[in-house]
């Protein structure tokens, strides 16, 4: 059997996350379960793997990687673009940015179902 490990990087603060990153999460879930039936077909089982971090880290929030591989990298995507998060604002009590995507040209502050699809499928078929 192989394996896809789908990992997410949230900021929280006392049992508090970042809306953007919620918003991601439940994205990853969604599109994660419409999948199965094609990957199990494929013999392949996912793995999601939550990551909490605490401020020093709020930079590496509402991250996607992909059996390791950052999903922006994965998919030759421009790099990191961060964007005003009222969110996290609100959560650190300052200004605060938070990491968005780029998919075909367009920004997002939540992954795109379309983007994980098509990362997923593309490590799948990378998949010894």
């Amino acid at each position: 059997m192989k394996k896809i490990l789908v990992e997410w990087f949230c900021y929280d603060k006392a049992g508090q996350t970042c809306g953007r990153c919620d918003e991601s999460f439940q994205v990853i879930k969604r599109t994660v379960e419409k999948m199965l039936p094609v990957l199990t077909e494929r013999d392949i089982v996912v793995d999601l793997k939550a990551h909490l971090l605490d401020e020093s880290r709020i930079d590496h929030s509402n991250t996607v990687t992909i059996n390791g591989k950052d999903i922006l990298h994965l998919l030759n995507e421009r790099d990191d673009i961060f964007t005003f998060c009222r969110s996290c604002t609100t959560i650190t009590g300052k200004p605060t940015e938070c990491r968005a995507f780029i998919y075909k040209e367009k920004a997002y502050e939540s992954i795109p179902e379309e983007m994980l699809r098509e990362a997923i499928l593309q490590e799948a078929s990378a998949l010894p």
